[in-house]
Parts: structure tokens; C-alpha cells; sequence
């Protein structure tokens, strides 16, 4: 048997051995990729709802305006539906005689 395939029962501890240093104190250089980046988060501008931007806002209303013009539009689609299939088969016949 190898010694590769015995368990190891004592880890092994960095810097913390008798006659090992403190690795830290020996040179004050320290990487670019150890200074903190990304430091500040973004904030909202105007117009991208931000407090101010909703303390005057009826949503109730606007949204009933919304669904009101739906409604609307959902109406006269369901009325419409036979012309726009007329306009639909007449675009198409001249479509096909060009």
C-alpha cells in the first residue's frame, strides 16, 4: 500500500508552526485584485419610478382608464370582426390578380 492511498489525521495549518512567520509582514504590496471594487450601487433617475416620481399617482384611476379602453377596443373588435375579414378577402383577391 502507498502512502498516498493513508487518511491524513492531522491538517495542515498555515503560519501557525513554531518556526513559521507571519507572511503578511513581509512585503507591503498588495495586488489590484485585492482592492474593493464595485463600491457604490446605482440610483433611480427621474422618471424611473422613483419615490417622488409615485406620490402624486392615482393607480386605481389609471388603471380603470386602461381597462375601460380595452373593454373599448375588445367591443368594436367583436363587431368589426366581418369587416375586417371582408377587407381581409378583398386585399387578398387583388393581391392575387397583380
Amino acid at each position: 500500500m502507498t502512502t498516498a492511498a493513508r487518511p491524513t489525521f492531522d491538517t495542515a495549518r498555515g503560519g501557525s508552526g513554531a518556526r513559521e512567520r507571519d507572511l503578511s509582514a513581509l512585503s507591503k504590496q498588495y495586488s489590484s485584485r485585492d482592492l474593493p471594487s464595485h463600491t457604490s450601487l446605482k440610483s433611480r433617475e427621474r422618471g424611473q419610478g422613483t419615490v417622488d416620481d409615485l406620490v402624486g399617482k392615482d393607480f386605481k384611476r389609471e388603471l380603470e382608464e386602461r381597462e375601460g379602453r380595452i373593454s373599448e377596443k375588445r367591443s368594436l373588435s367583436s363587431k368589426g370582426h366581418l369587416e375586417y375579414a371582408y377587407f381581409m378577402i378583398s386585399d387578398f383577391d387583388t393581391y392575387e390578380k397583380t
